[in-house]
Order: C-alpha cells, then sequence, then structure tokens
C-alpha cells in the first residue's frame, strides 16, 4: 500500500511540474506579439550580411525621430496664438468717454474764453466734431485689439510672430507689431487726435492740455483675450497633419545589397520596411503559422531550462515550490520586457532585467542564476527592439552582476553590484554606439540616463530577496547572518540554561563551517544549522555530559533505556522549539538529521549488556531522523559526533584524533547515513583531513606556565 501511495506521489509531483511548464509557456506565448518577427537583423554602420534585398510589397518610407522633431519644433515656431475681442469692452468705454468729454468740454471752453472767440452754434458743432472724431479713432483703436501688460493677464504665449484674432466667429490675422498694449495704444491715439484738435489761435500747448484733461488712458483697456482652447487645437491639428513618411518604395524595388554597408539613409529604408513587414497580419494560414512559430521558439527555451535543471539542479525539479519560483522571475521578466518593448515613453533600457539572476543568486548558486539569465534574454530578444545589441548588453552586465554579488552579507555589497552594472552596461552602449554611428554627436545620451536609473532599480533587488524569502520559504545569507548572532534569543537561552551544549554548538559550526568551505557548499547555513542543531536539550540540560558539574550525573539512577529515550527525545523536542520561535526550516532540518537514524551507542550497548537475553527491538533506540539530505547536513552530523567524542579522549595526540575521526565517519557510512546526501568520497576524505586539522590546533600542547 505505502508503495502504491508512493508512486501516486511521484505521478501527482511530476503532474504538477508540468503543469507549472505549461503556465509558464502559455504566460509567455500571450506576451509575444501577434505579427510576425522581421527575418533579418542588421546594424547601423554594419555591413549587410545577407542576400539583396527586393522589396515584397509598397511600403512607405518613414522619417527619422530628427526629421519629426525638427518639422514639430518648426510648426510650433511659426504657430501664432489665438485671441477672442471682446466688444463690449468698447462699447461701454466709448460711452464712458463720450460723458467724460462733455464735462472737460465745458472747463476747457471756460478756462481757454473759447466763447469769445467762436460763437455758440460753432462751438457746439465743434464739440460734436471733436466727440465724432475722439470716438472714431478710440473704437479704430479696438477694432484693432489691444493686448493685456505683462503681469496683468495670464498671457503665457509669444506673439513676435504676429496674433489671430477671433471676432464673432470670424478669424483675422494680425501683424507682429499691428497690436500692441494699453501704453502703446495711448500714445497712438495722441497722436491721431492731435492735428485733428489744433483750433485756428489756439496754439498746440493748449491742445495738449485738452488732451491731458481728458485722460484717454481711462478709456484705454485690453479686449483681447488669450484663446488657449482654440489655440491648442489648431497646433494638435497641424501637429497630426505633419505626414510620417518622406516617398514610397514599390513593390520589387531593391532596398539593399549584400555587403553593403548600412548608411543611415539605409537604414531608415530597413527600418521602413521592418515596421510595414510587421505591421501584416496576412490571411488565417500566416497567423497560425507565426503562432506555431512562437510557440516552439519559448517551449525549446523552456526544455533546455527542463532539461539544465534535471541535469545540475534535480532538486529544484523535484521541488515544486523552488520550480515555481525560478518560472515566475522568468515571466515576470518577460513582462517586463514586454511592457518596455510596447512603451513609448520609457526605454527599455530602464526596464531592470538584472534583478532577476540577482534575486537568484541570493537563494541558488551562481550557474544557476546565469542560466537563467541567458534562458530570459532569449526569449526577450524577439520583443525588443535591436534585439542583438540588448541581449549582449544585457548579458554582460548580467554577468557583472552575478560576479560582484557572490554573497549578500552586507548591504554595500548591492550597492557596489549596482554601480557594477552600470558602469558595464554603459561602456558596452558607448562602445556598440560608436561602432555603429562612427560619431561622438550620434549617440543617443539620453540611453546613459536611462542606464543609470536601471542601476538604481536594481537596489530594488533587498527588498524583493526579503519578499520572495517569505513567499516560499527560502533562506538568504542576510537571515542566516541574523540567526547565527549568539545575541538570538533562542541562543542566549541556550548559553544560559545549557552553557556546555552551547560551547560544544559553537565547536562545530566552526569545524563544520571550515569543512564547507573546503569541499564547497553553503558555509553560513552549516554554521546556522551547527548553532541550533541541539536547542532541544534547554529543557533537560543537566542530563547531557557537557552541562554536568561535581560529577552528578542523573543517569545512574535510571534504566538506560529510559536513559535512550530521554536523549533522543531532544531532538524531537528541538524540533518543536525552532516551530514555535519560527526558525526557517532549512535551518531546522539539522535538528532533525543531525543524528540521522543512528543509536545512542552508550545507552545502548549499556542496555544489551545488561539484558543479553532481551530480544531489543532497534528502533526503540533509534534517532527518528531523517538522515542527512544535503553536504552541508553531512558534515554537521560528522562534525557533531567528532567533536563530542573528541572530549572523551585522554590522548590528544594525531594518531588518536586521527583514529576517532577514521572510526566515527567510517561507522556513519556504514549505517548508510549519508546515502541521501550529495557528498562524495573526495568530499569525506578532504573532510577528515581538515577535522585532524582543526582538532589537532584545538587540543595542541601547552606549556607548563611556573607557579
Amino acid at each position: 500500500m505505502k508503495a502504491i501511495l508512493r508512486k501516486i506521489a511521484v505521478y501527482f509531483s511530476r503532474i504538477i511540474t508540468g503543469l507549472l511548464f505549461i503556465a509558464a509557456v502559455v504566460s509567455v506565448y500571450y506576451l509575444f506579439p501577434r505579427q510576425g518577427t522581421f527575418p533579418f537583423e542588421f546594424q547601423k554602420g554594419s555591413p549587410w550580411m545577407h542576400e539583396t534585398l527586393i522589396a515584397e510589397f509598397d511600403f512607405p518610407v518613414l522619417k527619422s525621430g530628427d526629421n519629426l522633431i525638427q518639422e514639430r519644433d518648426s510648426i510650433l515656431a511659426q504657430l501664432k496664438p489665438y485671441f477672442e475681442l471682446d466688444e463690449s469692452v468698447s462699447a461701454e468705454q466709448i460711452y464712458l468717454l463720450r460723458d467724460g468729454f462733455h464735462l472737460v468740454w465745458d472747463r476747457y471752453v471756460a478756462t481757454y474764453s473759447l466763447d469769445t472767440l467762436l460763437s455758440g452754434p460753432v462751438l457746439h458743432n465743434l464739440e460734436a466734431r471733436y466727440l465724432l472724431r475722439v470716438s472714431a479713432c478710440l473704437d479704430s483703436i479696438y477694432q484693432t485689439g489691444i493686448l493685456p501688460e505683462l503681469g496683468e493677464s495670464e498671457l503665457l504665449t509669444d506673439v513676435d510672430n504676429g496674433l489671430m484674432v477671433v471676432r464673432n466667429k470670424i478669424v483675422s490675422d494680425r501683424l507682429p507689431n499691428e497690436v500692441t498694449g494699453t501704453l502703446e495704444n495711448y500714445q497712438r491715439l495722441k497722436q491721431m487726435l492731435q492735428d485733428t484738435l489744433l483750433l485756428p489761435g489756439v496754439d498746440r500747448e493748449l491742445v495738449d492740455r485738452l488732451f491731458g484733461e481728458i485722460g484717454f488712458n481711462r478709456y484705454i483697456l485690453s479686449n483681447l483675450n488669450y484663446d488657449h482652447e482654440t489655440t491648442l487645437a489648431v497646433q494638435r491639428t497641424l501637429l497630426d497633419e505633419i505626414s510620417t513618411t518622406r516617398g514610397l518604395v514599390q513593390e520589387g524595388q531593391r532596398v539593399i545589397g549584400r555587403g553593403e554597408m548600412v548608411s543611415d539613409e539605409a537604414f531608415m529604408y530597413l527600418e521602413s520596411f521592418r515596421s510595414a513587414y510587421e505591421a501584416q497580419t496576412g490571411d488565417i494560414t500566416t497567423i497560425w503559422l507565426i503562432r506555431i512559430g512562437q510557440v516552439l521558439l519559448i517551449v525549446t527555451c523552456f526544455l533546455a531550462l527542463f532539461f539544465f535543471l534535471r541535469q545540475y539542479r534535480p532538486e529544484i525539479v523535484r521541488n515544486n515550490l523552488k520550480l515555481t519560483f525560478v518560472l515566475l522571475l522568468i515571466v515576470l521578466s518577460v513582462l517586463a520586457g514586454s511592457f518596455g518593448g510596447r512603451s513609448e515613453t520609457i526605454s527599455i533600457y530602464l526596464v531592470p532585467f538584472i534583478i532577476a539572476p540577482v534575486v537568484m543568486r541570493a537563494f541558488f548558486d551562481s550557474r544557476l542564476s546565469l542560466f537563467i539569465l541567458l534562458i530570459t534574454m532569449m526569449i526577450v530578444g524577439f520583443l525588443v527592439p535591436n534585439g542583438f545589441n540588448f541581449i549582449f548588453i544585457q548579458i554582460m552586465a548580467g554577468f557583472a552582476a552575478i560576479v560582484s554579488f557572490s554573497h549578500l552579507h552586507r548591504r554595500s555589497q548591492l550597492v557596489f553590484t549596482a554601480i557594477i552594472v552600470f558602469l558595464v552596461s554603459a561602456i558596452l552602449y558607448l562602445g556598440l554606439a560608436l561602432m555603429h554611428e562612427g560619431s561622438f554627436l550620434s549617440i543617443e545620451w539620453i540611453n546613459i540616463a536611462w542606464l543609470a536609473a536601471n542601476a538604481v532599480l536594481v537596489l530594488f533587488s533587498y527588498p524583493l530577496i526579503y519578499i520572495f524569502e517569505k513567499l516560499f520559504g527560502f533562506i538568504s545569507d542576510v537571515t542566516l547572518i541574523e540567526l547565527s548572532d549568539s545575541n538570538h534569543p533562542i541562543l542566549r537561552k541556550l548559553a544560559e540554561d545549557a552553557p556546555g551544549t552551547f560551547q560544544h554548538s559553537m565547536q562545530v559550526a566552526n569545524l563544520a563551517e571550515t569543512v564547507i568551505r573546503s569541499i564547497g557548499g553553503n558555509p553560513l547555513l552549516v554554521r546556522a544549522g551547527a548553532m541550533y542543531h541541539d536547542i532541544g536539550k534547554i529543557e533537560s540540560a543537566m542530563y547531557f555530559t557537557e552541562n554536568q558539574v561535581d560529577h552528578m550525573n542523573p543517569h545512574d539512577n535510571m534504566d538506560h533505556k529510559e536513559s535512550a529515550t530521554l536523549i533522543i527525545k531532544h531532538v524531537i523536542r528541538g524540533a518543536e522549539i525552532a516551530k514555535k520561535n519560527k526558525i526557517p526550516k532549512p535551518v531546522a532540518d539539522f535538528i532533525l538529521t543531525h543524528h540521522g537514524t543512528t543509536k545512542p551507542q552508550y545507552f545502548y550497548k549499556m542496555y544489551k549488556r545488561k539484558h543479553p537475553e532481551e530480544i531489543i527491538e532497534d528502533k526503540e533506540f533509534l534517532y527518528p531522523g531523517p538522515t542527512p539530505n544535503s553536504k552541508e547536513a553531512a558534515v554537521m552530523m560528522m562534525a557533531d559526533s567528532i567533536e563530542a567524542a573528541s572530549r572523551s579522549l585522554k590522548d590528544y595526540s594525531e594518531a588518536s584524533l586521527g583514529q576517532l575521526i577514521n572510526d566515527i565517519i567510517e561507522s556513519q557510512l556504514a549505517e548508510n547515513q549519508f546515502n541521501e546526501a550529495e557528498i562524495t568520497f573526495r568530499d569525506i576524505t578532504r573532510a577528515k583531513e581538515i577535522f585532524l586539522k582543526k582538532l589537532t590546533n584545538i587540543y595542541h600542547a601547552r606549556i607548563q606556565y611556573p607557579k
């Protein structure tokens, strides 16, 4: 029955694995464009490496971005703003002028005794003629239009090119100097009226006084209001009328020949052909063939990932949670690339693809991180323009990031990685740009700024590592360092309640870490595991020899089977304490595996000696296990047994220590404790050498100090 259930579990796990890969393929497929991809790769400044290209259909030649910008700037520079002429201002001010003029005229006649020079009817007619003339001149100025003075209105546009005046929905053009402000129009009105107001026998000074007494400046107000909406609408219309093309290439016309240099003009023709080619949807057969081609490419990439994982990281294939994490990083990276490739507001160089390998490196090895980067970039290369250049820059920058980001021990390492990413990306971009353009002036320097922003975004890897750590139950180097701190509450309690066990744990941690650094593995993980492997002894510290004082041993008054049960219990109790205090599973696993499925040999042998005729069931004296399932767990198991046993030696010679180390490890091998761990005989041999060297240094002879 157990065998059947085991087979069902295996098949179920494989089905989930397959579904995860299918989900990743489908997700990436829907991020691909629905149109075909231009089948030729080309770079400006490089020779055309393909056969002579003949146009398969008519297509327009697109203008370059610089040409479109120049046309746009030219239109905006010549655009005349629109103003609405308010006729109510003219009518109101002329009415006020008439009332004010009568009062001023009477005072003017009395002051200068004009009634003695002219008869009453003549003066009345003259007043009417003057008033008509003044009103006509003022109305003429208002019909032309008066601009507001700066600071008196929200005049946010330039009128150096003239302006357009809207009056009764009729638009008229005004020259640049034809329409002015209130001050200029006051001087203009004064000039218009000076000759008209001169009378026989009255000098110009009297006329100027009349003009001044009337106070025309009070009646000259702005009657032009800037029409922002109309100006903006006309601007949009003119910009929309800009043609994005500058000619037509007809079907059968030669575009470029093999070996010809891709000049600026040829590059424009090729870009136009590519855009027209990719815009074609074709018939239903073509569409389906395009989709089939995309599926084949995506499936091949994910198959390569699957075989890589199965060959070099099989534990990921067997662990659906880890596999989900790997596939999720790839899909998210492709999603970001798809968005960046389609966006017209941000550059594809801003998308921080380097985050994926950096986050991957925080939990796995460099080889896997680099392969994930390669797979991701190969897929993204189909979604971005100038795919080869982009892939080259991203892969090299990603490689530099992986190398520089070996371990996340300090936050400064991530800052250093971001700086390296920027320098590598910027240098490669400049190199490619100079190779293609041949000029510093033609380089799009804005892309360097995008790359700098990209490097800054790499710093967001730090919080992402924490988030993924909590979501998927991973453990990062930062967390391992925090757990290994002796000030951690559990370790402080271990040091206070079981000081001998605490010292033993520290020695085991030092031994195991030294071995792992030599044979390969995660030294921070094995150190943290060693620090916590015996926390189950906290509640029963005096039952373990390293914590006993005055030679008082509680086991002297206990049955050997009872003693064995109590000793074995520290493993189970340690796992419970770890779970209660939320110790990450990779560290808590060391508690269960550090004795594997061995026996507490002393109590087992003593019980057999005391009960020679009893048939003893081994399971009563077995640790619950499981056996070590990693190189780190296997080394920790060796270090634990060797360190504990070495304390009972009376002779600390190199030969004695070597014999002890060899006997313990060979015994563990004989009991099949390392069958599930990825550790080789070469690793074990090297571990024996290191254990011997370390213990020899620890137990070296000391000189006798004089009293």
